[in-house]
Protein backbone atom coordinates (compact mmCIF):
# COMPACT_ATOMS: atom_id res chain seq x y z
CA UNK A 1 0.00 0.00 0.00
CA UNK A 2 2.76 2.41 0.90
CA UNK A 3 5.52 3.69 -1.43
CA UNK A 4 8.80 1.79 -1.38
CA UNK A 5 10.98 4.54 0.04
CA UNK A 6 10.84 5.28 3.76
CA UNK A 7 12.90 8.41 4.21
CA UNK A 8 12.01 11.92 3.12
CA UNK A 9 13.98 15.04 4.01
CA UNK A 10 11.96 18.19 4.60
CA UNK A 11 12.69 21.44 6.48
CA UNK A 12 11.65 21.36 10.12
CA UNK A 13 9.54 24.46 9.39
CA UNK A 14 7.47 22.50 6.89
CA UNK A 15 6.98 19.55 9.24
CA UNK A 16 6.05 21.48 12.37
CA UNK A 17 4.95 24.92 11.28
CA UNK A 18 3.47 24.72 7.81
CA UNK A 19 1.74 21.37 7.92
CA UNK A 20 -0.46 22.20 4.93
CA UNK A 21 2.67 22.65 2.81
CA UNK A 22 3.90 19.19 3.75
CA UNK A 23 0.55 17.67 2.88
CA UNK A 24 0.59 19.36 -0.53
CA UNK A 25 4.11 18.05 -1.13
CA UNK A 26 3.09 14.48 -0.30
CA UNK A 27 -0.33 14.40 -1.98
CA UNK A 28 0.90 13.20 -5.43
CA UNK A 29 2.89 10.40 -3.77
CA UNK A 30 0.00 9.23 -1.60
CA UNK A 31 -2.52 9.48 -4.42
CA UNK A 32 -0.50 7.08 -6.54
CA UNK A 33 0.02 4.80 -3.53
CA UNK A 34 -3.69 4.70 -2.72
CA UNK A 35 -3.32 5.95 0.87
CA UNK A 36 -4.02 9.13 2.80
CA UNK A 37 -1.34 11.63 3.80
CA UNK A 38 -2.04 10.90 7.48
CA UNK A 39 -1.57 7.16 6.93
CA UNK A 40 1.59 7.76 4.97
CA UNK A 41 3.10 9.98 7.65
CA UNK A 42 2.33 7.31 10.21
CA UNK A 43 4.49 4.85 8.24
CA UNK A 44 7.27 7.27 7.37
CA UNK A 45 10.60 7.96 8.96
CA UNK A 46 11.05 11.72 8.71
CA UNK A 47 14.48 13.32 8.94
CA UNK A 48 14.81 17.03 9.42
CA UNK A 49 18.36 17.55 8.27
CA UNK A 50 19.03 19.43 11.50
CA UNK A 51 21.98 17.41 12.73
CA UNK A 52 21.54 15.54 15.99
CA UNK A 53 17.82 16.21 16.17
CA UNK A 54 17.11 13.67 13.43
CA UNK A 55 14.90 10.83 14.79
CA UNK A 56 14.40 12.68 18.09
CA UNK A 57 12.07 15.52 19.06
CA UNK A 58 10.97 16.29 15.49
CA UNK A 59 10.09 12.65 14.85
CA UNK A 60 8.42 12.30 18.24
CA UNK A 61 6.15 15.34 17.93
CA UNK A 62 5.18 14.55 14.35
CA UNK A 63 4.37 10.92 15.13
CA UNK A 64 1.75 11.76 17.77
CA UNK A 65 -0.54 13.69 15.43
CA UNK A 66 -2.25 10.64 13.92
CA UNK A 67 -2.97 9.16 17.37
CA UNK A 68 -4.52 12.41 18.65
CA UNK A 69 -6.55 12.87 15.46
CA UNK A 70 -7.95 9.36 15.84
CA UNK A 71 -9.15 10.07 19.39
CA UNK A 72 -10.68 13.38 18.31
CA UNK A 73 -12.61 11.66 15.52
CA UNK A 74 -13.79 8.89 17.84
CA UNK A 75 -14.93 11.43 20.43
CA UNK A 76 -16.82 13.37 17.75
CA UNK A 77 -18.61 10.18 16.74
CA UNK A 78 -19.85 9.68 20.30
CA UNK A 79 -21.11 13.28 20.49
CA UNK A 80 -22.74 13.59 17.06
CA UNK A 81 -26.17 12.13 17.79
CA UNK A 82 -26.44 13.92 21.15
CA UNK A 83 -25.63 17.37 19.73
CA UNK A 84 -27.82 16.81 16.67
CA UNK A 85 -30.80 16.35 18.99
CA UNK A 86 -30.42 19.92 20.25
CA UNK A 87 -30.86 21.59 16.86
CA UNK A 88 -29.41 21.90 13.35
CA UNK A 89 -26.22 23.53 14.60
CA UNK A 90 -25.09 20.61 16.78
CA UNK A 91 -23.67 18.50 13.96
CA UNK A 92 -22.57 21.61 12.07
CA UNK A 93 -20.38 23.02 14.83
CA UNK A 94 -18.97 19.60 15.69
CA UNK A 95 -17.92 19.00 12.08
CA UNK A 96 -16.31 22.44 11.85
CA UNK A 97 -14.47 22.08 15.16
CA UNK A 98 -13.03 18.64 14.42
CA UNK A 99 -11.95 19.67 10.91
CA UNK A 100 -10.39 22.89 12.25
CA UNK A 101 -8.61 21.13 15.13
CA UNK A 102 -7.35 18.30 12.92
CA UNK A 103 -5.58 20.80 10.66
CA UNK A 104 -3.42 22.01 13.56
CA UNK A 105 0.16 21.00 14.33
CA UNK A 106 -1.00 19.39 17.60
CA UNK A 107 2.24 20.29 19.36
CA UNK A 108 0.55 20.78 22.72
CA UNK A 109 -1.15 17.42 22.47
CA UNK A 110 2.14 15.79 21.53
CA UNK A 111 3.77 17.39 24.59
CA UNK A 112 1.14 15.73 26.80
CA UNK A 113 2.35 12.40 25.39
CA UNK A 114 5.95 13.45 25.99
CA UNK A 115 5.14 14.33 29.61
CA UNK A 116 3.62 10.89 30.12
CA UNK A 117 6.72 9.19 28.66
CA UNK A 118 9.14 10.70 31.18
CA UNK A 119 8.83 7.86 33.73
CA UNK A 120 9.67 4.19 33.27
CA UNK A 121 9.88 2.52 29.86
CA UNK A 122 10.31 5.31 27.33
CA UNK A 123 9.17 3.28 24.31
CA UNK A 124 5.48 4.00 25.16
CA UNK A 125 4.04 2.86 21.82
CA UNK A 126 1.20 3.36 21.38
CA UNK A 127 0.30 6.10 23.91
CA UNK A 128 -2.30 5.14 26.50
CA UNK A 129 -5.93 6.13 25.83
CA UNK A 130 -6.11 8.41 28.88
CA UNK A 131 -3.04 10.28 27.66
CA UNK A 132 -4.50 10.70 24.19
CA UNK A 133 -7.81 11.94 25.61
CA UNK A 134 -5.93 14.60 27.57
CA UNK A 135 -3.90 15.46 24.47
CA UNK A 136 -7.07 15.81 22.37
CA UNK A 137 -8.58 18.00 25.11
CA UNK A 138 -5.68 20.44 24.97
CA UNK A 139 -5.98 20.61 21.19
CA UNK A 140 -9.65 21.58 21.57
CA UNK A 141 -8.58 24.23 24.08
CA UNK A 142 -6.15 25.53 21.48
CA UNK A 143 -9.00 25.69 18.96
CA UNK A 144 -11.11 27.63 21.45
CA UNK A 145 -8.36 30.20 21.94
CA UNK A 146 -7.60 30.52 18.22
CA UNK A 147 -11.26 30.91 17.26
CA UNK A 148 -11.75 33.74 19.74
CA UNK A 149 -8.37 35.26 18.87
CA UNK A 150 -9.32 35.43 15.20
CA UNK A 151 -12.49 37.31 16.10
CA UNK A 152 -10.56 39.80 18.25
CA UNK A 153 -7.92 40.34 15.58
CA UNK A 154 -10.38 40.15 12.67
CA UNK A 155 -8.24 37.49 11.01
CA UNK A 156 -10.30 35.92 8.24
CA UNK A 157 -7.92 33.04 7.53
CA UNK A 158 -6.37 30.42 9.79
CA UNK A 159 -4.34 27.37 8.81
CA UNK A 160 -4.74 28.16 5.13
CA UNK A 161 -8.56 28.29 5.17
CA UNK A 162 -11.29 30.71 6.34
CA UNK A 163 -11.31 31.10 10.12
CA UNK A 164 -14.34 29.72 11.94
CA UNK A 165 -16.14 33.06 12.31
CA UNK A 166 -15.41 33.84 8.65
CA UNK A 167 -16.99 30.52 7.68
CA UNK A 168 -20.16 31.37 9.57
CA UNK A 169 -20.22 34.91 8.14
CA UNK A 170 -20.79 33.36 4.73
CA UNK A 171 -24.05 31.67 5.76
CA UNK A 172 -26.33 34.73 5.34
CA UNK A 173 -24.84 35.22 1.88
CA UNK A 174 -25.35 31.57 1.00
CA UNK A 175 -28.91 31.47 2.50
CA UNK A 176 -28.36 27.77 3.16
CA UNK A 177 -31.41 27.28 5.39
CA UNK A 178 -33.80 29.51 3.47
CA UNK A 179 -34.32 31.86 6.42
CA UNK A 180 -32.11 34.68 5.21
CA UNK A 181 -33.60 37.05 2.65
CA UNK A 182 -31.83 38.43 -0.44
CA UNK A 183 -31.55 41.70 1.48
CA UNK A 184 -29.81 39.87 4.33
CA UNK A 185 -27.35 38.38 1.86
CA UNK A 186 -26.30 41.87 0.80
CA UNK A 187 -25.99 43.13 4.37
CA UNK A 188 -22.27 42.88 5.19
CA UNK A 189 -22.76 44.13 8.75
CA UNK A 190 -25.36 41.43 9.44
CA UNK A 191 -23.03 38.76 8.03
CA UNK A 192 -20.10 39.99 10.13
CA UNK A 193 -22.10 40.12 13.37
CA UNK A 194 -23.67 36.73 12.66
CA UNK A 195 -20.25 35.20 11.97
CA UNK A 196 -18.69 36.66 15.10
CA UNK A 197 -21.57 35.55 17.34
CA UNK A 198 -21.53 32.03 15.93
CA UNK A 199 -17.74 31.94 16.21
CA UNK A 200 -17.91 32.87 19.90
CA UNK A 201 -20.41 30.05 20.45
CA UNK A 202 -18.18 27.60 18.55
CA UNK A 203 -15.15 28.56 20.62
CA UNK A 204 -17.09 28.13 23.85
CA UNK A 205 -18.29 24.70 22.72
CA UNK A 206 -14.70 23.66 21.91
CA UNK A 207 -13.65 24.57 25.45
CA UNK A 208 -16.53 22.66 27.02
CA UNK A 209 -15.88 19.61 24.87
CA UNK A 210 -12.26 19.73 26.03
CA UNK A 211 -13.31 19.63 29.68
CA UNK A 212 -15.74 16.80 28.94
CA UNK A 213 -12.78 14.80 27.60
CA UNK A 214 -10.79 15.57 30.74
CA UNK A 215 -13.73 14.67 32.97
CA UNK A 216 -13.78 11.24 31.31
CA UNK A 217 -10.18 10.35 32.20
CA UNK A 218 -9.99 6.95 33.84
CA UNK A 219 -7.13 7.85 36.17
CA UNK A 220 -7.63 8.00 39.94
CA UNK A 221 -10.01 10.67 41.24
CA UNK A 222 -7.39 12.90 42.96
CA UNK A 223 -5.24 13.04 39.80
CA UNK A 224 -8.24 13.78 37.62
CA UNK A 225 -9.40 16.56 39.95
CA UNK A 226 -5.88 18.04 40.03
CA UNK A 227 -5.66 18.02 36.22
CA UNK A 228 -9.08 19.65 35.83
CA UNK A 229 -8.23 22.35 38.36
CA UNK A 230 -4.83 23.02 36.86
CA UNK A 231 -6.20 23.30 33.29
CA UNK A 232 -8.95 25.70 34.40
CA UNK A 233 -6.43 27.84 36.29
CA UNK A 234 -3.80 27.95 33.54
CA UNK A 235 -6.31 28.73 30.78
CA UNK A 236 -7.75 31.49 32.98
CA UNK A 237 -4.27 32.99 33.15
CA UNK A 238 -4.08 32.92 29.35
CA UNK A 239 -7.30 34.95 29.24
CA UNK A 240 -6.01 37.55 31.68
CA UNK A 241 -2.73 37.81 29.74
CA UNK A 242 -4.72 38.24 26.52
CA UNK A 243 -6.65 41.12 28.08
CA UNK A 244 -3.40 43.01 28.64
CA UNK A 245 -2.33 42.21 25.08
CA UNK A 246 -5.61 43.66 23.78
CA UNK A 247 -5.17 46.71 26.02
CA UNK A 248 -1.68 47.48 24.76
CA UNK A 249 -2.83 46.97 21.18
CA UNK A 250 -5.51 49.61 21.69
CA UNK A 251 -3.59 52.32 23.51
CA UNK A 252 -0.42 54.33 23.00
CA UNK A 253 0.62 53.61 26.60
CA UNK A 254 3.94 51.72 26.38
CA UNK A 255 4.24 48.28 27.93
CA UNK A 256 6.93 47.89 30.56
CA UNK A 257 9.52 45.12 30.29
CA UNK A 258 7.88 43.05 33.03
CA UNK A 259 4.48 43.34 31.31
CA UNK A 260 5.95 42.02 28.06
CA UNK A 261 7.72 39.17 29.85
CA UNK A 262 4.52 38.29 31.74
CA UNK A 263 2.68 38.14 28.44
CA UNK A 264 5.34 35.74 27.11
CA UNK A 265 5.15 33.70 30.31
CA UNK A 266 1.39 33.34 30.69
CA UNK A 267 0.08 33.55 27.12
CA UNK A 268 2.81 31.39 25.56
CA UNK A 269 5.21 29.74 28.01
CA UNK A 270 3.00 28.14 30.59
CA UNK A 271 0.11 27.33 28.26
CA UNK A 272 2.17 25.99 25.36
CA UNK A 273 4.87 24.11 27.28
CA UNK A 274 4.30 23.91 31.05
CA UNK A 275 0.63 22.88 30.96
CA UNK A 276 0.82 19.94 28.51
CA UNK A 277 4.03 18.61 30.05
CA UNK A 278 2.48 18.82 33.51
CA UNK A 279 -0.74 17.08 32.43
CA UNK A 280 1.25 14.21 30.93
CA UNK A 281 3.62 13.96 33.87
CA UNK A 282 0.72 13.84 36.34
CA UNK A 283 -0.80 10.94 34.41
CA UNK A 284 2.44 8.95 34.66
CA UNK A 285 3.01 9.77 38.33
CA UNK A 286 6.16 11.89 38.03
CA UNK A 287 7.31 12.98 41.46
CA UNK A 288 6.17 16.46 42.53
CA UNK A 289 9.66 17.99 42.79
CA UNK A 290 10.31 17.15 39.14
CA UNK A 291 6.90 18.50 38.12
CA UNK A 292 7.84 21.82 39.70
CA UNK A 293 11.00 21.85 37.59
CA UNK A 294 8.99 21.01 34.46
CA UNK A 295 6.71 23.93 35.20
CA UNK A 296 9.68 26.29 35.37
CA UNK A 297 11.21 24.64 32.29
CA UNK A 298 8.07 25.47 30.32
CA UNK A 299 8.17 29.12 31.36
CA UNK A 300 11.77 29.56 30.23
CA UNK A 301 11.25 27.60 27.02
CA UNK A 302 8.08 29.55 26.22
CA UNK A 303 9.80 32.89 26.80
CA UNK A 304 12.63 31.75 24.52
CA UNK A 305 10.04 30.62 21.95
CA UNK A 306 8.18 33.94 21.93
CA UNK A 307 11.32 36.08 21.75
CA UNK A 308 12.51 33.90 18.88
CA UNK A 309 9.11 34.36 17.23
CA UNK A 310 9.45 38.14 17.50
CA UNK A 311 12.98 37.85 16.14
CA UNK A 312 11.82 35.88 13.10
CA UNK A 313 9.17 38.53 12.47
CA UNK A 314 12.02 40.96 11.79
CA UNK A 315 14.87 38.81 10.48
CA UNK A 316 13.08 35.72 9.18
CA UNK A 317 12.44 34.43 5.67
CA UNK A 318 8.81 34.77 4.59
CA UNK A 319 9.00 31.52 2.63
CA UNK A 320 10.00 29.61 5.77
CA UNK A 321 7.91 31.46 8.36
CA UNK A 322 4.73 31.75 6.29
CA UNK A 323 4.34 35.22 7.81
CA UNK A 324 5.12 38.60 6.18
CA UNK A 325 8.43 39.94 7.47
CA UNK A 326 7.83 43.15 9.36
CA UNK A 327 4.18 42.41 10.18
CA UNK A 328 4.83 42.97 13.90
CA UNK A 329 6.47 46.31 13.08
CA UNK A 330 3.51 47.29 10.90
CA UNK A 331 1.11 46.30 13.70
CA UNK A 332 3.19 48.26 16.26
CA UNK A 333 3.36 45.13 18.41
CA UNK A 334 4.94 45.83 21.79
CA UNK A 335 7.91 43.48 21.94
CA UNK A 336 11.25 43.45 23.72
CA UNK A 337 12.87 44.43 20.41
CA UNK A 338 10.74 47.58 20.21
CA UNK A 339 11.15 48.43 23.91
CA UNK A 340 14.93 48.02 24.00
CA UNK A 341 15.43 49.89 20.73
CA UNK A 342 13.44 52.92 21.88
CA UNK A 343 15.26 52.87 25.23
CA UNK A 344 18.62 52.97 23.43
CA UNK A 345 17.88 56.21 21.52
CA UNK A 346 18.02 59.88 22.49
CA UNK A 347 14.76 61.83 22.74
CA UNK A 348 14.65 63.25 19.21
CA UNK A 349 15.68 59.98 17.55
CA UNK A 350 13.25 58.05 19.75
CA UNK A 351 10.32 60.14 18.56
CA UNK A 352 11.28 59.59 14.91
CA UNK A 353 11.84 55.84 15.25
CA UNK A 354 8.66 55.41 17.28
CA UNK A 355 6.83 56.73 14.22
CA UNK A 356 8.27 53.92 12.11
CA UNK A 357 6.37 51.35 14.14
CA UNK A 358 2.86 51.02 12.77
CA UNK A 359 4.19 51.66 9.26
CA UNK A 360 4.45 49.13 6.45
CA UNK A 361 7.20 48.78 3.85
CA UNK A 362 10.49 47.03 3.20
CA UNK A 363 12.40 50.25 3.80
CA UNK A 364 11.03 50.50 7.31
CA UNK A 365 12.02 46.91 8.09
CA UNK A 366 15.54 47.51 6.76
CA UNK A 367 15.97 50.62 8.88
CA UNK A 368 14.69 48.88 12.02
CA UNK A 369 17.13 46.03 11.39
CA UNK A 370 20.03 48.45 11.05
CA UNK A 371 19.06 50.28 14.23
CA UNK A 372 18.69 47.04 16.20
CA UNK A 373 22.20 45.99 15.20
CA UNK A 374 23.87 49.41 15.52
CA UNK A 375 22.46 50.05 19.00
CA UNK A 376 23.33 46.64 20.43
CA UNK A 377 19.69 45.58 20.80
CA UNK A 378 20.04 42.42 18.74
CA UNK A 379 23.04 41.34 20.78
CA UNK A 380 21.11 42.01 23.97
CA UNK A 381 18.14 39.98 22.72
CA UNK A 382 20.40 37.08 21.72
CA UNK A 383 21.93 37.12 25.20
CA UNK A 384 18.52 36.88 26.84
CA UNK A 385 17.58 33.95 24.59
CA UNK A 386 20.80 32.15 25.51
CA UNK A 387 20.15 32.73 29.22
CA UNK A 388 16.67 31.20 29.05
CA UNK A 389 18.03 28.27 27.05
CA UNK A 390 20.76 27.58 29.60
CA UNK A 391 18.33 27.73 32.53
CA UNK A 392 16.04 25.32 30.65
CA UNK A 393 18.95 22.92 30.02
CA UNK A 394 19.97 23.10 33.69
CA UNK A 395 16.43 22.26 34.76
CA UNK A 396 16.42 19.19 32.49
CA UNK A 397 19.76 18.04 33.89
CA UNK A 398 18.41 18.40 37.44
CA UNK A 399 15.37 16.14 36.91
CA UNK A 400 15.75 13.20 39.30
CA UNK A 401 13.14 10.67 38.22
CA UNK A 402 12.98 11.28 34.45
CA UNK A 403 14.34 8.58 32.14
CA UNK A 404 17.28 9.21 29.80
CA UNK A 405 15.13 9.31 26.67
CA UNK A 406 12.86 11.93 28.26
CA UNK A 407 15.81 14.14 29.13
CA UNK A 408 17.11 13.80 25.58
CA UNK A 409 13.78 14.87 24.08
CA UNK A 410 13.39 17.82 26.45
CA UNK A 411 16.92 18.98 25.64
CA UNK A 412 16.21 18.61 21.92
CA UNK A 413 13.13 20.77 22.41
CA UNK A 414 15.36 23.56 23.71
CA UNK A 415 17.80 23.19 20.82
CA UNK A 416 15.02 23.15 18.24
CA UNK A 417 13.57 26.41 19.60
CA UNK A 418 17.02 28.00 19.56
CA UNK A 419 17.69 27.11 15.92
CA UNK A 420 14.24 27.15 14.35
CA UNK A 421 13.72 29.35 11.31
CA UNK A 422 9.92 29.31 11.32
Amino acid sequence: MFPDFEVIRVPVSVLLIRNDALHEKLRPVTRSAGCTVADYLGNLRVTSGYGNMTHSIIDFLGSQRQHISRVLSSFADTKAAELALVNQWGQDVLDRLIEFTSRGKMIRGALVVLGDSLVGDSSMEPPRNDVLRAAAALELVQSFLLIHDDIMDQDFTRRGKPSIFAQYAEIPRMKTDGRFTPEDAENGELSRRFGEAMGICAGDIAMLLAFELLAGLETDAPTQAAILGMCAREIGWVGVAQMNDVYHGSTSHPAAEEEILNLYRYKTGRYTFSLPLLVGSMLCGLEESDRMKLSSFGEHLGTLFQIKDDDLGIWGDEVETGKPVGSDIAADKQTLHRLYLLQSLNDSERARVKGLFGTEGGGVVSEIRELLSANGVQERISGIVRQHAEVARDLVRSLNSVNARGKELLTDLVEYNLTRRA
